[in-house]
C-alpha cells in the first residue's frame, strides 16, 4: 500500500500524550462524529473508541512509532496494510493484531456510508516491559491466522477471528459498570489490560486456537458466501445449515465467533447495506427492498431506519460526498 510514514511533521508538546502511539488525524465532521472516545489508560497506553457511519473515507496514517496494538472489530470494516506490504481487509467480528519495531509507513482506511464499531488499543514497548515478549513468529505461523506483515520493515500485522470473550470486553468498553468518572476510567483501564491478557494467552497457543478456530472459519466463510450470492434467497438457518453441511448449533455457533452476530442478524445486516448500496445508485426503492429479499415495503422501511439511521426515501436523497 503507497503511504506516509506519519502525518506529524511539528515537534511535540509537553501535553501531547497521544503521540506515543497514535497519528494526528484532521479535524473533520466525519472524524468527529466517529470518534466515541480517546483516554490515556496509562503511561504509554492508548484507547480508542471509533463509532458511527462517517460520511466520507476516513484515513488513519502511521503513529511513526514502535507501538504494539490491537483492534477489535465489532461492526463495519477497514483496508490496512503496511508501505510495500499486502493489504488486509478486517471486519465485524475480527481481531487485528499489528506491531511497528520501528518507524514504519502504513495505513488504515475505513469506507464512507458504513456503520463502524471499533476498538483501537496501543501500548508502547515501556508499557508492555521487557518482561512480555510476544511470540510473533510462532503466532504468525498457525493456520487460523492471517498474515500481512513485512517484517524486514519492521512491520507485523495478522487478523483471525476474535474470540468471543475478547468480543464481549470490546463491546463493554463504553458502557461501564460504575457510576463516577473516576470510577469509570479505572474500569476500562482494568477491561483493557484484561484484552492484553487474553491476547497474549492466544498468541502463546496457536495450535490450539488454529484447531479451534480453523474450522469455524471455513463454515462460516462459506455460509457467508452463499448468503452474498443470492441475498434475495428466503434463507433459514436449517437450509443454510445443510448447504454448508453441519448442524445448525455448529453453524450458529460459528457464525457468532467469526462475525460476532447471528447467521439472521447478519444476513439482515448485509441486505439492508446493500439495498443502501441500490438506492445511492439510483434504483427505487421498491427495487432495492425486492432485490434484497423484502417483500414488505413497511417492513423494509422500519429495518432501514434501524440499521441506516433513516427511511429509504431520505437515503436515496441524501446529497453524497464526491
Amino acid at each position: 500500500m503507497p503511504v506516509s510514514p506519519s502525518l506529524y511533521d511539528a515537534p511535540r508538546l509537553a501535553h501531547e500524550w497521544w503521540r506515543d502511539t497514535l497519528p494526528t488525524v484532521p479535524v473533520t465532521p466525519a472524524w468527529e462524529d466517529t470518534i466515541a472516545l480517546v483516554e490515556r489508560v496509562d503511561q504509554g497506553v492508548s484507547l480508542v473508541v471509533l463509532k458511527g457511519r462517517p460520511d466520507q473515507e476516513l484515513l488513519l496514517p502511521s503513529p511513526g512509532t514502535a507501538l504494539f496494538g490491537m483492534q477489535v472489530w465489532l461492526e463495519g470494516g477497514c483496508e490496512l496494510g503496511f508501505e510495500g506490504g499486502p493489504p488486509a481487509r478486517a471486519r465485524g467480528g475480527e481481531l487485528v493484531l499489528f506491531e511497528h519495531t520501528s518507524p514504519v509507513g502504513s495505513a488504515m482506511r475505513i469506507p464512507a456510508h458504513q456503520p463502524l464499531h471499533m476498538i483501537d488499543i496501543r501500548y508502547t514497548p515501556q508499557a508492555l516491559g521487557v518482561e512480555l515478549r510476544l511470540p510473533w513468529r510462532q503466532w504468525r505461523q498457525a493456520a487460523a491466522m492471517r498474515d500481512f506483515s513485512v517484517p524486514d520493515r519492521g512491520g507485523l500485522l495478522a487478523t483471525c477471528a476474535a474470540p468471543q470473550a475478547l468480543l464481549g470486553h470490546a463491546a463493554a468498553l463504553l458502557a461501564p459498570k460504575v457510576q463516577t468518572a473516576q470510577a469509570a476510567s479505572l474500569w476500562r483501564r482494568a477491561r483493557v489490560y484484561d484484552m492484553l491478557a487474553q491476547v497474549t494467552d492466544l498468541l502463546a497457543m496457536p495450535d490450539r486456537a488454529a484447531v479451534a478456530d480453523l474450522g469455524v472459519l471455513r463454515q462460516a466463510e462459506r455460509a457467508r458466501q452463499l448468503l452474498h450470492a443470492d441475498l434475495a434467497h428466503p434463507w433459514t438457518i436449517a437450509a443454510l445449515a445443510r448447504r454448508v453441511g453441519v448442524p445448525e448449533k455448529r453453524l450458529q455457533a460459528a457464525f457468532r465467533q467469526e462475525t460476532g452476530q447471528t447467521v439472521y442478524d447478519y444476513l439482515r445486516a448485509s441486505r439492508l447495506d446493500a439495498a443502501a448500496l441500490l438506492l445511492e445508485a439510483g434504483v427505487s426503492v421498491t427495487d432495492a427492498a425486492l432485490r434484497v429479499g423484502f417483500g414488505n415495503l413497511s417492513h423494509f422501511s422500519k429495518s432501514f431506519r434501524e440499521r441506516h439511521g433513516c427511511v429509504p426515501t431520505r437515503w436515496q436523497r441524501a446529497p453524497r460526498s464526491p
